[in-house]
């Protein structure tokens, strides 16, 4: 069956458009990915109740998933604050940058690639650029650049010159102020001796920056792997009995907590109510209980409690004794 999608993801940017999708914009999952619940007794050991509750928490994620979902032809239309359209980015809120962050993707699977060498590509970004959350994190940058050149190119008409349409020099209209002003600018000499070095300093923290994207990218593949194998081995190595079927659950519920435990902690209190959330859909489904799933949410270092839980119930398994 295919993965789950958590309740947090979100839809990858399309195209050359890098505007994050709310999370209410979750792609929609294949409803044929969902196993019945026979299917997942039969993997738990025959436990038909407990496997009907798991189930049904499985299949409402996946139906809360489908209702945020949007259409792939509609998803220009969503802005960069969830559930309006696309916002100037002079009226976006001053913390944008750091609360999108979380919402942006760019892993481009299959449709992206198609839709981002779409010939169309350079009229959606052109008519993206006022919602672009790139000005909205420089604006001020942008505002001072473009101040100063102005300023520039308006002291040299009105003080100095100015050249017509027609290519022909005229005295501004306030030259008669002071003949001896010489036209403000600056020599091109020092931009073309540094432009080799920029050039290169522009590559190499590129170049780091994407190491590090690649690196982050590995390193979280390799423990959701590492997370499913521990899943896999408890169902493996466990007795096949009705005190070690609850262990198995209770080992699986425990891996899930233990990576959004992970990343909770990647991305900081912003994340708390998520968190508490998807701890409570674990309680619902009789996974976990309260008291634990509080205990989580109350520890210093809740990617480390969860895997103490992950050890304790290995223990109660009693496998290494064999």
């Amino acid at each position: 069956a295919a993965p789950m999608p958590l309740p947090s993801q979100v839809a990858a940017p399309r195209g050359g458009n890098f505007a994050p999708i709310p999370p209410q914009a979750a792609v929609a999952p294949d409803p044929s990915a969902v196993p019945n619940p026979s299917a997942v007794s039969n993997r738990m050991g025959g436990d038909e109740a407990s496997a009907r509750r798991l189930w049904q928490v499985v299949a409402q994620s996946f139906k809360a998933a489908e209702q945020r979902a949007i259409p792939s032809e509609d998803i220009d239309n969503v802005g960069s604050i969830a559930g309006e359209e696309r916002v100037p980015f002079w009226e976006q809120p001053e913390d944008y940058a750091e609360t999108q962050r979380k919402d942006r993707r760019t892993i481009f699977m299959h449709d992206d690639w198609v839709r981002h060498r779409s010939s169309e590509r350079f009229l959606r970004n052109m008519l993206s650029i006022p919602s672009s959350g790139i000005n909205r994190a420089l604006y001020k940058e942008l505002v001072f650049v473009t101040s100063v050149a102005a300023f520039v190119v308006a002291f040299n008409c009105l003080f100095v010159s100015y050249q017509g349409a027609g290519g022909v020099v005229h005295p501004g209209p306030l030259n008669f102020l002071d003949a001896n002003l010489k036209t403000m600018s600056l020599p091109a000499l020092p931009f073309t001796i540094a432009m080799p070095a920029l050039s290169l300093l522009l590559v190499f923290r590129t170049n780091t920056a994407y190491s590090r994207w690649n690196e982050a990218r590995t390193l979280w593949g390799g423990l959701i792997n590492n997370c499913r194998n521990v899943v896999r081995q408890s169902n493996q190595y466990f007795p096949d009995d009705a005190r070690h079927t609850t262990l198995k659950r209770r080992m699986a519920a425990e891996t899930t907590a233990f990576a959004r435990a992970l990343r909770n902690f990647l991305r900081g209190p912003s994340d708390d109510d998520v968190l508490r959330g998807e701890l409570y859909e674990l309680v619902s489904a009789g996974l976990m209980s309260p008291a634990q799933a509080e205990a989580t949410m109350s520890a210093s270092n809740r990617p480390m409690f969860c895997l103490q839980a992950m050890s304790a119930t290995l223990r109660r398994g009693g496998t290494h004794s064999n």
